[in-house]
């Protein structure tokens, strides 16, 4: 076994290097390291082992955009291709867990049978085989890396008094990029429209029914984009003009792990049936790297659904992130939570 002889996160760093690393995990150390991966940049609010038929883990999480979720989880430490029983085992016990999605992990592969059966459950259930973990292990180490090498940039440029003061456990004086309109380029400077002047009208809407998404225009559902990250706590919330955005239709910025990072929202209005395609994905990367010292991550948010494309590249790449109607509706119901909280 791989697992007796590296630490964890040499052990993820193995499965990045080659996927047949993966092939040699026990299924304790497979739920480990997924469960790391999974937690990277996500707020676990509850986690429960279930001992049992029904999942491996039961996850309640909060992601770093605050959408809420609960994930079931299955491991399989095999050698053998997984089939269809255990997809429809675990697709019945998201059902009866009342989980929004299913997460079916293997150290193998999966029976072609199996993987149409998913496709038919799609997108509530997810299959994991040794390839996915190990692109999964990869995109682990990429955001170590840029976190790494963000930070070492923004310790480079402090000035030197700063520097040495700054408490061996402390991150509070490390500069960050925040959303302001001074790092908005002319002419989009002066028509910002911050969100402390929306009326809220779109969002108490939604709220009341979340079947009003669908009706909105896709101005209005830039306002509910800009307004509901108020609601979850982003800062600095700007919604730009409604042409020429260069991309960005909503910046904001949130602290994660201690450090403010800055957001692109790209807002897609779209039929429930009218995926958002990779090429869409694409434009916002390059919207984010070319506008590398300004922002950190791109989200785009739509109210349908994504192609098989799209979320793989969500998945992979670092700096992009998706929310679909589902994930909205998880927003909406972190929006109502905090609300309460008040």
């Amino acid at each position: 076994m791989l697992d007796h002889n590296y630490e964890l996160p040499e052990l993820i760093q193995r499965i990045a290097e080659d996927y047949r690393n993966a092939e040699r995990l026990s299924e304790s150390s497979l739920s480990s390291v997924v469960t790391k991966i999974l937690s990277a940049d996500t707020h676990w609010l509850e986690v429960s082992r279930q001992f049992s038929k029904q999942a491996d883990l039961l996850i309640s999480i909060e992601d770093h955009l605050g959408g809420l979720e609960r994930v079931a989880v299955e491991f399989k430490a095999l050698q053998a291709s997984v089939d269809t029983a255990a997809v429809r085992e675990l697709y019945e016990a998201t059902k009866a867990l009342q989980a929004n999605r299913g997460i079916l992990v293997t150290t193998a592969t999966f029976t072609d049978q199996a993987r149409q059966l998913a496709k038919s459950f799609a997108p509530t259930l997810q299959l994991v085989d040794h390839f996915t973990l190990s692109d999964w292990a990869k995109s682990y180490q990429t955001q170590l890396e840029a976190f790494a090498a963000a930070l070492a940039f923004r310790i480079r440029d402090l000035p030197l008094r700063e520097v040495a003061t700054i408490p061996e456990t402390s991150l509070d004086a490390v500069t960050a990029v925040h959303a302001s309109a001074s790092l908005i380029v002319q002419p989009f400077r002066e028509p910002l429209m911050r969100v402390d002047r929306l009326p809220f009208k779109v969002l108490r809407a939604v709220m009341a029914d979340p079947r009003h998404l669908h009706r909105l225009t896709p101005r209005q559902f830039e306002e509910f984009t800009a307004e509901i990250l108020d609601a979850l706590g982003f800062r600095d919330i700007l919604l730009t003009p409604r042409s020429g955005d260069g991309g960005r239709d909503v910046i904001a910025s949130r602290e994660i792990h201690g450090i403010p990072l800055t957001f692109y929202f790209e807002c897609k209005k779209y039929a429930e049936d009218n995926k958002v395609q990779l090429d869409s994905l694409r434009a916002l990367l390059g919207v984010v790297a070319h506008n590398a010292t300004e922002a950190n991550i791109g989200v785009l948010v739509t109210t349908s659904t994504f192609t098989a494309g799209a979320r793989k590249l969500i998945m992979s790449e670092s700096r992009l992130d998706g929310k679909d109607y589902n994930g909205i509706l998880g927003w909406v119901t972190s929006a109502k939570n905090r609300i309460r909280e008040v």
